[in-house]
């Protein structure tokens, strides 16, 4: 009967430790598995703090010949200006951002009239720089017809030639009937020196017509 107890006790014994260290591993599992989605957590966490901690203003346009001027204030903290970084057309702005108010010179990009420029000013989110004089990127109807000046063929096509763009515009055509001008379609202008040729299909009619 002893014997028998002593075997017992000591099955008994192992199953316990087994027990144990089933346990521990179980539990160490658990912790590691914790501590691997708190770090996960923390680095979504910071993640997220660094993507939300700046915004773009944007503005797109053709250049004219004129630097833009960017009004910059101070960051939310008062130890610097809001803009961190500034590029034009992806290429960064050597100097000059920390500063109440600065110029971008596109004459350092080498842009010739009528090239398109897009800026981007990477700010904080606590504050907003203010573009003032954004209407120099606008384009200008610098455009002249050439010599031949507008034609109108008997099939219903509308050309002419013009010279001397500065910038994409977009010439509307307008046809004159029920006593005004009635505008009837839109071409996009090519925005280069030139020369640029262009048509437009018109609707014929038995009435005289006058294009504008």
């Amino acid at each position: 009967m002893r014997i028998r107890r002593k075997k017992c006790w000591f099955v008994l014994f192992l199953l316990k430790v087994s027990f144990n260290i089933a346990l521990t591993f179980e539990l160490t599992r658990f912790l590691n598995k914790a501590m691997m989605l708190k770090n996960s957590y923390l680095l979504l966490l910071f993640l997220g703090a660094s993507y939300s901690s700046f915004a773009d203003l944007s503005i797109e346009g053709h250049y004219q010949g004129k630097n833009l001027f960017i009004q910059n204030p101070e960051d939310e903290d008062g130890f610097g200006f809001c803009v961190t970084n500034a590029t034009v057309n992806g290429d960064p702005i050597s100097d000059g951002i920390q500063s109440s108010a600065f110029e971008i010179n596109f004459a350092e990009f080498n842009l010739k009239i009528g090239d398109a420029v897009f800026i981007v000013l990477e700010h904080g989110i606590g504050c907003k720089p203010k573009i003032l004089n954004p209407e120099v990127l606008l384009p200008k109807s610098t455009f002249v017809v050439a010599d031949g000046g507008i034609s109108c063929t008997p099939d219903g096509t509308l050309t002419w030639t013009t010279t001397g763009e500065s910038g994409k515009l977009t010439f509307t055509i307008e046809q004159y009937r029920w006593n005004k001008w009635v505008a009837i379609g839109e071409v996009d202008g090519l925005g280069t020196e030139g020369p640029n040729k262009y048509s437009f299909m018109y609707l014929l009619t038995q009435a005289r017509i006058k294009y504008a």
